[in-house]
């Protein structure tokens, strides 16, 4: 018996690379929902109950920052893992993220759809540390 496709719902403001990274994932065995804008994209989220959120910090409409929020604050929704994208990779933004936020990964853009991938299956399949117990 095969494990189900695990669902990534992937909120950023420009619909090409949405497509690009939808591509590669589905081609690692994902499934994967678009969402143009925050927005959207949190009524998929809420819609869609994924397995991750990976989710632009920067947009027009909600940011991404807004959207984190939400997602943190509803019980239906704050065990999601997210991994971040974007544009500000300055060392305080990926610590606000990682180390006070509790984000599942962090990605600068301009990324590589490989560092991308492989941060993602981190945050959905842990591995367990050299003491024996699971990354956060």
């Amino acid at each position: 018996m095969t494990e189900a496709k695990k669902t990534i719902v992937y909120v950023d403001d420009e619909q090409e690379l949405i497509d690009l990274v939808g591509m590669v994932l589905r081609h690692r065995g994902f499934r994967v929902v678009g969402a143009l804008g925050g927005c959207e994209g949190l009524e998929v989220i809420r819609r869609v109950k994924p397995d991750l959120v990976l989710l632009d910090l920067m947009m027009p409409d909600m940011s991404g920052d807004q959207v984190y929020r939400c997602l943190k604050n509803d019980n239906t929704l704050k065990h999601i893992p997210v991994v971040i994208t974007t544009a500000d990779a300055a060392q305080k933004t990926r610590t606000l993220y990682e180390q006070l936020l509790k984000a599942n990964g962090f990605v600068p853009k301009p990324f590589s759809l490989r560092e991308l991938a492989d941060t993602i299956e981190r945050a959905l399949y842990p591995q367990p540390n050299e003491m024996g117990r699971f990354a956060t």
